[in-house]
């Protein structure tokens, strides 16, 4: 009797042993197939043609559990033959639509964004992006944030690029990528990890960078002007031209809206250099591979300010680049806290009037100003100023002298701008000059040195027959002010509404 009571309790205790044995065989299996486990196959694919069936809509999910990312939506667009649904020849060219932080809800409801489907549409080729829930951005962690090789997000672009070129027959290609702000520093990334198996990048906004390998890839990125992003674009643009790498830079003008500018989102204009600059790379590819020819070997040229001869992969392309304002960047990125810079940029002439331009704002604001104008017409000098109000007055007596100089503005009228500390300066400048070529004086919030004598003005608050007028941005004037014939702009917390509001107003005065 004792020793079936023994034998009952040794099976019991075995099948005790063995059921906690399997329990946790069952675990670690589901813990390694749902959080471990990397299936780089595209499954549960939905597709719908559009366009009279000239384009093929598809998603798709994809388990490639990385950190907050265990299962991926996958949206792609493909190229097809209306009649038979057949991918076209130039679907093989895939691009890499580089999703930004906070983009994977717009990608879930939505798909692909429209500039990222103009690429299908008008150049014919396959364009695929997928869902980043959180990023994982952490500094100093490259193991976290997503646009790194480090983090695992580099496979997971060619697995599904292979992925697709395997369900719908396309032949593999060197891929091509774009992307902005946080895109844009994963299309760079995946070009440093990647540069025999990429094309072409094109981005924008992007703010962490390696540095750039020896690779055939076409290579164009931008900023707009004050992003935070330019001074390490321009900094990875430095770096790779002083390396002998053949890039492509440069700053634009910011994003436009119905109230203010934004100097990070990008803009249509933004989505058209990208897209003109990554046609004309891949007229010059090889259809085989898909491999762009060196920049050596491109059909155009531009003469930037500073000498340098860029090499442009096309006539679309030149003609936006001869658009971008590629002297006022100049001006701003090598001024000095003295001196003055012609920025006038290459707009129809003649030119409505020249601007002697007095200020101690550095960019964005200085660019969004004197491109407003230069919009207009107008060729603008300016002079940036500090606290040493003699030589500010020299150095516009100096840039007078090289508007006089000009047989094209010499002829012009001439109105003086002057902002802060800086209104000093231009009134003292406007009281010398004749008053058959002065136009006028304009001041935005104008703060007058109390060492320094203000002009007298007429009883009309003119200053050589020239009109002054003074724009501050609260109804409260300073006794200083008080004299001057002044205009209140609306109130707005943001400043560079009120800003340009300043300009605007120039430009209809004049």
């Amino acid at each position: 009797m004792k020793g079936k009571c023994q034998r009952k309790n040794r099976h019991l205790f075995f099948c005790i042993l063995s059921g906690i044995a399997l329990l946790l065989l069952a675990g670690w299996f589901g813990w390694w197939h749902f959080y471990v486990r990397q299936d780089f196959t595209l499954r549960d694919v939905r597709t719908e043609a559009k366009a009279d069936g000239a384009l093929l809509y598809g998603k798709g999910r994809m388990r490639i559990n990385l950190p907050q990312n265990h299962i991926i939506d996958v949206h792609f667009v493909i190229p097809c033959q209306a009649r038979t649904g057949q991918p076209l020849e130039s679907a093989s060219t895939m691009l890499f639509w580089a999703p930004y932080l906070g983009e994977e809800r717009s990608i879930r409801e939505g798909g692909l964004h429209a500039w990222a489907l103009d690429y299908a549409r008008q150049c014919g080729w396959t364009v695929f992006t997928f869902t980043v829930e959180g990023g994982g951005k952490k500094d100093g962690v490259p193991e976290s944030y997503y646009i790194y090789p480090e983090s695992g997000w580099h496979d997971v672009v060619f697995a599904v690029k292979a992925a697709l070129e395997v369900r719908y027959g396309l032949a593999p290609k060197a891929l091509l990528v774009a992307g902005e702000s946080a895109g844009g520093s994963l299309a760079e990334h995946l070009l440093v990890s990647h540069p025999d198996y990429i094309a072409a990048a094109a981005w924008s906004g992007g703010t962490t960078y390696r540095a750039l390998p020896e690779s055939d890839a076409a290579v164009f990125f931008l900023n707009n002007w004050g992003c935070y992003g330019a001074s390490s674009s321009h900094r990875l643009y430095a770096e790779s031209v002083e390396n002998g790498r053949e890039v492509l830079w440069t700053e634009i003008p910011p994003n436009a809206g119905a109230k203010s500018l934004n100097h990070h989102t990008p803009s249509q204009l933004t989505a058209q250099l990208k897209q003109s600059f990554l046609r004309g790379a891949m007229a010059l590819a090889d259809s085989v591979t898909g491999k762009v020819s060196p920049p050596s070997e491109w059909p155009c040229e531009y003469t930037m300010p500073d000498g340098h001869v860029a090499k442009l992969p096309s006539e679309e392309f030149l003609r936006l680049w001869e658009r971008l304002p590629h002297r006022l960047n100049a001006a701003v990125l090598t001024q000095q806290r003295n001196g003055f810079v012609a920025a006038t940029e290459p707009v129809s002439h003649p030119e409505k009037a020249a601007i002697l331009f007095y200020t101690d704002i550095g960019e964005p604001f200085l660019q969004d100003g004197v491109h407003a104008l230069c919009q207009k017409n107008y060729a603008v000098y300016v002079v940036i100023c500090d606290d040493h109000h003699e030589q500010a007055c020299t150095d516009g007596a100096a840039a007078l002298a090289a508007i006089r100089r000009d047989p094209n503005l010499s002829a012009l009228p001439l109105a003086i701008l002057g902002n802060n500390d800086a209104a000093s300066a231009a009134l003292q400048l406007a009281s010398r000059v004749p008053s058959t070529e002065l136009s006028g004086v304009f001041l935005f919030q104008p703060e007058f040195l109390p060492s320094v004598a203000m002009p007298p003005l007429s009883s009309d608050g003119r200053l050589n027959g020239a009109i002054v007028r003074s724009f501050v941005t609260e109804a409260v004037q300073s006794v200083e002010n008080a004299s001057l014939p002044t205009t209140v702009l609306a109130a707005d917390p943001n400043r560079e509404v009120q800003w340009l509001e300043f300009f605007e107003a120039v430009g209809d005065g004049n």
